[in-house]
């Protein structure tokens, strides 16, 4: 008699064969390779992430004191903008102004004393009040505290034309050099790459299966041998994918959610920031079962 089983498999085959393998049933399709955990992809970047430098969308670069690869210290000072020298010179103008401003009010509170004491000394009131006056008036005159707020607005700009490290890192990437207007555009990225971390997008289909502490494996073809990590945190929005497959099937609109993974040993891509890797991170391992119930019950 025939095997109507085996025909269904042969049946099954021939039809995947000609239609692909999406129509084999469960039992003979192969394996997803993230069957037992969660696949996605990553991206190699510092811990303190991409710090990306910026100025005004009418600004220009006037210069940068920092190369491609160079460690630098927060506070440091990368570079300036066009309107630097203009800004240095008003807040030179203003810190002058307030100087002599201060001078004033010293020479002028000497003299009012010196006429108080002299009104005193001849025992006549309306002279020790005439002389109080005028000195009050002087002082009023010196407009100290105003031009001590404008000294700081100079300073404030001369700042703000200042390109300053916001922390300790690598200089990563240069975008703009001397004389291109920015346009909005960032002019250097920086990130302390001592610390590199893996952020995986997963689907959010597949953020149920991730949790805290379990392992993952990142490979790419610009290493020599995996990588190897663990979960230590994840995101609590949905976005759009950012990283994408060279696959061009693969999906561009996805809903992800940003994993972030500690690397065991972060030097093979301490230069290598911003790489893409293909991300499995592993399934928890099973549950045991419960005291005093029998296996298989």
């Amino acid at each position: 008699m025939p095997n109507h089983s085996d025909n269904w498999k042969r049946f099954a085959i021939a039809v995947a064969l000609l239609f692909g393998a999406s129509f084999l049933p469960a039992a003979a399709q192969a394996p997803s390779p993230a069957a037992s955990g969660v696949g996605a992809l990553g991206r190699v970047e510092p811990q303190s992430g991409l710090v990306e430098l910026g100025a005004g969308p009418a600004d220009s670069l006037l210069t940068l004191a920092v190369k491609l690869g160079d460690t630098v210290k927060k506070g440091q000072i990368l570079g300036y903008l066009d309107t630097y020298p203009v800004a240095v010179a008003a807040r030179d103008e203003a810190a002058a102004q307030l100087a002599e401003a201060q001078a004033r009010l010293k020479a002028q509170t000497e003299l009012g004393q010196a006429q108080l004491e002299q009104a005193g000394g001849q025992k006549v009131d309306v002279q020790t009040r005439i002389a109080r006056a005028s000195a009050a008036v002087a002082l009023a005159a010196i407009p100290v505290e105003s031009l001590t707020k404008a000294l700081a607005v100079a300073e404030a700009r001369a700042a703000a034309a200042t390109i300053t490290a916001p922390i300790d890192g690598t200089i990563l990437a240069i975008q703009l050099h001397p004389g291109e207007s920015t346009s909005g555009r960032p002019i250097l990225a920086m990130g302390d790459v001592s610390k590199m971390v893996v952020r995986a997008e997963v689907y959010e289909t597949d953020i149920p299966r991730v949790k805290v502490g379990q392992t993952a494996t990142m490979t790419s073809g610009a290493l020599a041998k995996p990588l190897t990590g663990r979960v230590v945190a994840i995101g609590r929005m949905v976005a759009r994918n950012s990283i994408f497959s060279t696959d061009p099937a693969a999906r561009v609109d996805a809903r992800v959610v940003p994993v972030r993974i500690a690397l065991d040993d972060a030097s093979p891509v301490a230069g290598l920031s911003n790489l893409t890797v293909d991300v499995v991170i592993a399934a928890p391992p099973a549950a045991k079962p419960a005291s005093g119930q029998a296996a298989g019950k």
